[in-house]
């Protein structure tokens, strides 16, 4: 039984591929379809009591025992059985999404009238934009950041070798892909990645490699009224080639301490309230709903710098994500959150059974342990937990 107007939470993790493949018949890659298979159901931590989730068929039974005590009264049905009107909550908006939901004759609503208009504000040109916007407007704080579109291959050799080391990104992109690095010079195979890059999505973006000391991000929500509000700071952690490896879930408090404890947070809050002003402006009237922008503490000739705009998310972020876990935290804990790939689901399995007891409080808040949030199913090669910092 559904209520009227029920709201879809579809957590379709492809969505950067997609948006840089442009065409709604995009077919993902086996390794991003078994991830959407295995952690789609993390939605029901960003859903309310009667609201539905997306799952793959066979997910379905699964789901629904394994959450039944986490997020009660959050439904869990598949594309074949979707309730008959929905507003649609997706991770991202793309051509995707929307060819397959018309494909089976969904009936839905959106705040969503141009795709194309979104693809262009989720395009890192538009962080490049962005970021220069903010280095004049706050001309005088500790930033850093240089950022440079280039729609042909001469503007990329010579964006390179401005820079000792420097990091090439695609447009569009998904965590950590669609990066290249390069040593002052532009030469194979980075060159012939290049090529592609322009061939299929019209630019490269060249960037100096920073000496990073902490990844950080200002979460956004985009409203109907056009105006783009903040909503709070995250914390994560990425490889050293930029892929995603976690969250740190927690109070704002808490994680307002844990980043800015050698750093001025005032830097951040100026950052902040400048770009809902230039957000709202590139925004409104295009896209409703959450939005992120990825930032970093710089080391710099021994000073420490914010890099105010490293990437712009136009869609659902870990980082809005993991605001929604802080609720099954304990009093003053905070915790990691954490994604595991592994090709064989029999050695994920014993990782998992390797997990440390959980311990709660007496209020049900996690306080010690590991607090698995995805199933473990007989074919998962991905899993999600909550760890809680001892």
């Amino acid at each position: 039984m559904y209520l009227c107007n029920v709201k879809l939470f579809y957590f379709n993790y492809s969505h950067e591929l997609a948006l840089a493949n442009g065409r709604g018949n995009y077919i993902s890659p086996l390794q991003v379809r078994s991830m959407e298979e295995d952690l789609m159901s993390l939605a029901a931590f960003c859903a309310s009591v009667g609201d539905a989730v997306v799952v793959s068929e066979h997910r379905l039974s699964d789901c629904n025992s394994f959450y039944a005590s986490l997020c009660p009264e959050v439904n869990f049905v598949s594309l074949s059985c979707l309730p008959q009107d929905f507003v649609l909550t997706p991770w991202g908006v793309d051509a995707q999404l929307f060819w397959l939901l018309h494909r089976i004759d969904a009936v839905f609503q959106s705040d969503f009238d141009n795709i194309d208009v979104v693809r262009r504000l989720a395009s890192r040109r538009v962080a490049v934009e962005i970021l220069s916007r903010l280095n004049a407007d706050l001309e005088g704080l500790p930033l850093c950041g240089k950022s440079q579109f280039c729609s042909d291959e001469e503007s990329v050799i010579v964006a390179v070798k401005e820079y000792e080391h420097s990091v090439l990104k695609a447009p569009w992109s998904s965590s950590g892909r669609g990066l290249r690095f390069a040593d002052g010079e532009l030469i194979p195979p980075v060159s012939g990645w290049c090529k592609r890059i322009l061939s299929s999505q019209g630019g490269v973006v060249v960037e100096p490699l920073y000496d990073k000391v902490a990844d950080l991000a200002a979460e956004f929500i985009s409203e109907s009224s056009g105006k783009v509000r903040y909503v709070g700071l995250s914390s994560f952690f990425t490889s050293e080639r930029c892929g995603y490896l976690g969250n740190i879930v927690g109070t704002q408090k808490i994680l307002r301490e844990l980043v800015f404890h050698d750093f001025n947070e005032e830097v951040y809050n100026q950052v902040v309230k400048r770009l809902e002003t230039i957000l709202s402006e590139k925004i409104q009237g295009h896209y409703v709903g959450p939005l992120g922008v990825d930032m970093m503490i710089c080391r710099e000739k021994g000073h420490l710098l914010l890099h105010p705009c490293v990437e712009m998310n136009v869609r659902t972020t870990m980082g809005l994500f993991s605001m929604h876990l802080e609720r099954f935290l304990g009093t003053g804990v905070s915790a990691f959150f954490r994604i595991r790939y592994d090709d064989y689901p029999e050695r994920l399995r014993e990782f998992v059974q390797n997990f440390s007891l959980p311990h709660f409080d007496s209020d049900g808040g996690l306080i010690s342990g590991c607090l698995l949030l995805t199933p473990l199913c007989q074919d998962s090669h991905y899993v999600a937990w909550l760890e809680a910092n001892s």
